[in-house]
C-alpha cells in the first residue's frame, strides 16, 4: 500500500478547508476570484458577499481542523490493519469528507437567509 498517496488523498479536502477557511477569514476574495461562496444572495451588494465568505471561511476553518483530527486518529487505528482494511477505510474517510463539506455550503445560505431579505438588506 503506498501510504504516501493515501496520507495526500486524505489531507486534501481538510487542508483546502483550513487553507481558504483562514484565508477567507483574514481578507475577503473578490468577486471575480476563482474560488468563492457565489450565490444570488451573496452577489446582492458588498455586505452579502463578504458576510457569506466570511462566514463560510470560518465553517470551514473549524470544519476543516475537525476533518484533520479525526481522519488522523481514524487512519491511526488501523495502520495494523491489512492493506484491503486500510484501503476500504481510507475510501470511506474520503467521502465522508464531503459531508461537512457540502454541509457548509448550505449551512452558509441559510446564515445568509437568516441575516438578509431577498435584495440583501440586512433584516
Amino acid at each position: 500500500m503506498d501510504w504516501f498517496m493515501i496520507i495526500l488523498e486524505l489531507a486534501l479536502i481538510p487542508g483546502i478547508m483550513l487553507f481558504f477557511g483562514r484565508s477567507f477569514m483574514m481578507k475577503t476574495p473578490k468577486k471575480n476570484s476563482g474560488i468563492a461562496f457565489r450565490t444570488e444572495l451573496a452577489l446582492k451588494n458588498n455586505d452579502t458577499w463578504v458576510f457569506a465568505n466570511t462566514y463560510l471561511g470560518r465553517l470551514w476553518f473549524k470544519m476543516g481542523a475537525v476533518l484533520a483530527v479525526v481522519t488522523i486518529v481514524i487512519m491511526g487505528m488501523s495502520l495494523s490493519a491489512s492493506n484491503a482494511v486500510i484501503g476500504i477505510t481510507a475510501g470511506i474517510m474520503m467521502l465522508l469528507h464531503l459531508i461537512p463539506l457540502i454541509a457548509s455550503l448550505v449551512m452558509t445560505q441559510a446564515a445568509l437567509k437568516k441575516n438578509f431579505d431577498s435584495f440583501g438588506n440586512r433584516k
